[in-house]
């Protein structure tokens, strides 16, 4: 019944409910129905939805439901995380996206402080991955300035949230 109800709204044209049922599309399930919901992804990113532009994102980037196109996959990444008529703007996901993105230069010219900024962005959101990567960039010196004090403060923020591998890393440096 969720999908019937759902279709009555994506056909008052809420965008909140298309990427909604774009989700319940995605599913591995008895709905799976990755072109409807790559369709339904496409209308509501084009109308603004952050969550929306963001799925879309990664379903270009995989190929899923939709051609592969890594440089499309980038533009809405970019739109989800910096859009800022929007109250959804700042998707951390999409920022993480990005950072990754401008790092292997996959649909946009490989640009290291591109990446780093995004980086942060994405960890300053909450996200715990990109808190965790971020964390060993400023202990490495590789991708960001090496800064140890900066570092333990992200690896412990990642590993409260509770990031495995931050929490492994937490740990043996208070070994050490």
């Amino acid at each position: 019944e969720a999908v019937a109800w759902l279709e009555k709204a994506v056909a008052q044209n809420s965008a909140p409910a298309a990427t909604l049922l774009a989700r319940v599309y995605l599913t591995n399930g008895p709905a799976q129905d990755t072109e409807r919901a790559a369709a339904l992804l496409g209308n509501a990113a084009a109308r603004g939805d952050t969550e929306a532009q963001y799925y879309l994102g990664l379903l270009l980037q995989a190929g899923t439901g939709i051609d592969q196109d890594a440089a499309r996959a980038f533009d809405w990444f970019l739109a989800a995380s910096e859009d800022p008529g929007n109250a959804l703007a700042g998707n951390a996901l999409a920022q993480y996206e990005l950072s990754k993105a401008y790092s292997r230069g996959l649909g946009t010219a490989q640009d290291n402080d591109a990446a780093l900024r995004w980086l942060q962005e994405a960890a300053g959101n909450g996200l715990p991955d990109a808190q965790y990567f971020l964390a060993n960039a400023l202990d490495t010196g590789a991708g960001a300035p090496k800064n140890t004090k900066d570092a333990l403060n992200w690896f412990r923020r990642a590993a409260e949230a509770g990031q495995p591998q931050a929490q492994r890393d937490l740990g043996t440096k208070y070994l050490l």
